[in-house]
């Protein structure tokens, strides 16, 4: 295995995500994703469009808008993208790099292709969004 496998592995344990896999499930996520970075300022995505992907952040600050209205700061470990992976529907927030910023991208297909072999991350992932979605909607109230 090399370093760049054995830092990825490393970080996904402690994301809470992805902490209760085994390390060769690990091994296997880290090896699906590609490392993209985001000069500060520059949109990742954008609310409407199609999600073709989700993002970890493994280093810097997004910053997460819906409409006119910021919604969420995310940070290292966090994630985003995640909802259009779970229906294919078009991006529900628009997302900007505060800092300069590197995300793990998982494709779409690859990642759905992940979750449904371990089905505790789908479970993980669906309690996520949940909390996502009432923490926004304590937001608009």
């Amino acid at each position: 295995m090399d370093d760049e496998t054995k830092r990825r592995i490393e970080f996904l344990k402690g994301v809470p995500l992805f902490s209760k896999l085994k390390e060769r499930h690990l091994k296997s996520l880290a090896s699906l994703g590609k490392e993209v970075e985001y000069e500060a300022g520059r949109v990742i995505v954008k609310e409407g469009e199609t999600g073709a992907g989700f993002f970890l952040i493994l280093q810097g600050k997004v910053e997460v808008i819906k409409g006119d209205k910021k919604i969420a700061g995310l940070g290292e470990g966090d994630y985003f993208g995640e909802i259009a992976l779970l229906d294919g529907g078009p991006r529900t927030a628009t997302v900007i790099a505060k800092e300069d910023t590197r995300c793990l991208y998982l494709v779409i297909w690859s990642f759905r292709s992940f979750i449904k072999s371990h089905p505790e991350v789908s479970l993980a992932l669906l309690e996520a969004v949940s909390r996502r979605m009432r923490r926004h909607e304590e937001i608009k109230d």
